[in-house]
């Protein structure tokens, strides 16, 4: 994904934060500020409706709310982990 590659090549800037465990990223109705890319570790996600999923390093966290006000799922993380945080903005 273009998105992806412009990321991991500095082409679009975010802040780097480390996770916890037991830290939750974003809950439904939360306000949407941006999106998060996982470095390491593995983040558990609620999707409405639908059953507990992984996502592992390399992927995208609420790029699918991105254009919306608020978050519509949640996201969790239950060891270390890293990402990339980007803003609506950026």
């Amino acid at each position: 994904m273009l998105l992806r590659n412009m990321i991991e090549k500095g082409q679009i800037l975010g802040e780097i934060l480390d996770v916890a465990p037991g830290t939750c990223l974003f809950e439904p109705g939360e306000p949407n500020k941006g999106f998060y890319f996982l470095t390491e570790g593995v983040a558990n996600f609620t999707p409405p409706g639908g059953p507990e999923q992984e996502v592992r390093p390399g992927k995208l966290i609420g790029l699918p709310d991105l254009m919306h006000e608020q978050y519509h799922y949640r996201v969790y993380f239950t060891q270390p982990a890293k990402v990339i945080f980007i803003s609506k903005e950026a």
